[in-house]
């Protein structure tokens, strides 16, 4: 009974993923099949699950509640128009209806997040050409492509469509492929880095290459060197400091093969626009450098969701790309590319702890729970390097995904979870939890 529970559960949270990237235009604009999902059920789960979650998982959503009184502050203080800040507001609070929803499916099932992921990984290839994201169709559609089915993938074709469709061979294909028939570690490690320089040489996708190979090389410790990989990833301080060190080596490897030519012609040109005044992987992601004039001296209540910088912080000659100028009421606005930076400027200090949090429970897990996933781990390892960067670094899309992966986060921080997820492990696989339990 219990398997089938399982396999019951394992297709409910695949199906949620595949929704979770799917949008459908409503009266407000255009809603993800997922967010509007979570926000019918959200509300009895919550009354009917709450007195079960643990200590962690009540910390991110209460935190996720005071982000939103947090922003409505903000938005009151600042003089923010109704609509814009009735928006994000409502953005916010999806989050927490998200997390909920996350929370009830992955208690059913030891291989629901693993199968979540991948359904997230059709959804993705499906709303590129179905069902598609109303941002995205709209900035397509003003740069002059139809927006609509092949229009879409004409706009994204350079560094986006390419990655997703890796994305979908590795989390399904090969994650299938190591679940059900075995295939050894060598072979995935080889998958995920083969699709790293796949994404770098075809389309210049910068953002992929590096998800898809530090996810390379930590799933080849993972399987291979996991006193090593225990050893490293257990000092949070250690983990900063190889983070550091290697994004400064995939820095300097790609700028020198771009400016040699190895890139072709797209890599060179690439490495020639400088939106914000810095070059290399990073491109345009520098806005808490742009934002910290403001952020030092005001960071408690934000700027408001409009973001607009009435105090003259931004440095237009050197940071401030043309697409982030003089965008509302005739004045500049603080750059928003990153959604940690983003919510913090905007919302105060309750949108930063949000997602600092989310990013703590991110790296106790790599470094102390990974383990009890059995073959899903590197493949969950890899979905929460790639949550991790884009909540550092790009604008806050895929909501689904990321409160997913948060709820999970929080739920595997519990020890009553964790016992319950090796339940869900094959022979082979708890010997090899007990075996790295041991060598600990």
């Amino acid at each position: 009974m219990r398997s089938n529970n399982n396999a019951k559960y394992s297709f409910v949270a695949f199906c949620l993923g595949v929704i979770s990237n799917l949008f459908v235009q409503t009266p407000v604009g255009f809603v993800a099949m997922l967010d509007m999902l979570s926000l019918v059920v959200a509300g009895p789960l919550l009354l009917m699950e709450w007195g079960r979650y643990p200590k962690r998982l009540k910390t991110l959503i209460l935190l996720s509640v005071c982000w939103c009184a947090n922003a409505a502050v903000s938005d009151w203080y600042r003089g923010t128009p109704f609509m814009p800040a009735f928006k994000y507001e409502f953005i916010i609070f999806n989050c927490l209806c998200l997390m909920v929803l996350a929370a009830w499916v992955l208690r059913k099932s030891q291989r629901a997040m693993g199968w979540f992921i991948a359904g997230a990984a059709v959804s993705m290839v499906i709303s590129l050409y179905k069902f598609q994201n109303g941002s995205l169709l709209a900035s397509a559609m003003m740069r002059g492509f139809s927006g609509a089915g092949s229009g879409m993938t004409d706009y994204l074709i350079e560094k986006q469509v390419k990655p997703i469709w890796v994305s979908l061979f590795l989390f399904v294909g090969v994650f299938s492929l190591r679940r059900f028939w075995r295939v050894p570690w060598v072979f995935c490690v080889g998958a995920f880095a083969a699709g790293a320089f796949y994404v770098l040489l075809n389309g210049g996708s910068r953002s992929g290459f590096l998800i898809s190979m530090c996810a390379a090389i930590l799933m080849a410790f993972y399987a291979y060197a996991p006193k090593l990989y225990e050893a490293v990833f257990k000092r949070k301080l250690m983990v900063l400091i190889v983070v550091a060190v290697t994004a400064v080596l995939f820095n300097a490897a790609y700028l020198l093969a771009a400016k040699n030519g190895f890139l072709g012609e797209e890599g060179y040109k690439k490495l020639e626009e400088k939106k914000s005044g810095m070059s290399g992987m990073l491109d345009n992601r520098s806005d808490v450098l742009i934002n910290w004039p403001f952020l030092w001296r005001s960071p408690i209540i934000g700027a408001g969701t409009e973001m607009i910088d009435r105090w003259g912080y931004v440095n237009q000659i050197d940071w401030v790309s043309h697409e982030v100028q003089g965008r509302y009421r005739d004045h500049d606005t603080f750059y928003g590319h990153s959604c940690v930076v983003m919510a913090w400027t905007a919302h105060g200090i309750f949108g930063l702890l949000f997602w600092a949090y989310i990013l703590w429970l991110a790296m106790t897990f790599l470094g102390q729970r990974v383990y009890i996933l059995g073959d899903a781990g590197p493949f969950v390892m890899a979905s929460i390097m790639s949550a991790s960067w884009h909540i550092l670094f790009s604008p806050f899309g895929g909501r689904g995904s990321k409160m997913f992966m948060a709820a999970f986060l929080a739920l595997a921080m519990d020890q009553n979870f964790r016992r319950w997820l090796i339940q869900g492990l094959s022979i082979k696989e708890v010997k090899d939890y007990n075996r790295q339990i041991t060598d600990q």
